[in-house]
């Protein structure tokens, strides 16, 4: 991540516009990296030097709220409602986490029940050991309908025994280093023993 921002700092993310140029810079800096992810790295997250992450203001909330309304009979409503064409100057990533987490007004952000918590920590026991990739995303569909994950996984880290979750997250931390790398990990599989080798180095 580090690298692609200096080579944006450097060339400006238009460059990356062209598909030939995406793959020349995977070719030389990303060689396990396709051109396409590159382009969607570079052009709609927080790498594009175009987005901002300030504060939202009224008018960009009711403009959400009301572009949600618009698109309601679509069946990919965020998706059309957080395009650069309505926000250009925000990631659709980040207009997508906004509805979900502040503004959707099917998500609760009541207080966690006792029964709540019991159904949660059976959810992840359930999910978690599959090593499936959204795992998140799958408790809430099948459990948490009108929960975001964010608010799960807050949730999970409270109650849950404080080993598991260290070993969680020790997991997520190592995915995220090895995708760092280029190597396709999901955040959410597990690791065991069996996905590291360790080899000897050669004496020369």
């Amino acid at each position: 991540m580090q690298l692609l921002l200096k080579y944006l700092a450097a060339n400006g993310p238009q460059y990356l516009f062209q598909r030939d140029a995406a793959a020349h810079v995977c070719q030389n800096l990303f060689p396990l990296r396709d051109p396409r992810s590159v382009q969607i790295r570079a052009h709609e997250t927080l790498l594009n030097p175009n987005f901002v992450q300030d504060r939202w203001d009224v008018d960009e909330q009711r403009t959400l709220a009301l572009l949600m309304r618009a698109y309601s009979d679509e069946p990919n409503t965020i998706q059309l409602a957080s395009r650069s064409a309505h926000f250009p100057h925000r990631a659709q990533q980040r207009v997508s986490d906004k509805w979900e987490r502040s503004l959707n007004p099917e998500v609760s952000f009541q207080p966690f029940t006792p029964a709540e918590d019991i159904k949660l920590l059976a959810a992840v026991k359930e999910f978690k050991p599959k090593g499936r990739s959204g795992m998140w995303a799958a408790v809430s569909k099948t459990s948490f309908p009108n929960r975001s994950t964010e608010t799960l996984f807050n949730r999970w880290v409270e109650i849950a025994d404080k080993h598991e979750v260290d070993a969680y997250c020790k997991d997520r931390l190592i995915a995220k280093r090895l995708m760092d790398k280029g190597l396709n990990i999901k955040e959410d599989d597990a690791f065991d023993q069996g996905d590291f080798v360790v080899r000897k180095k050669q004496k020369t």
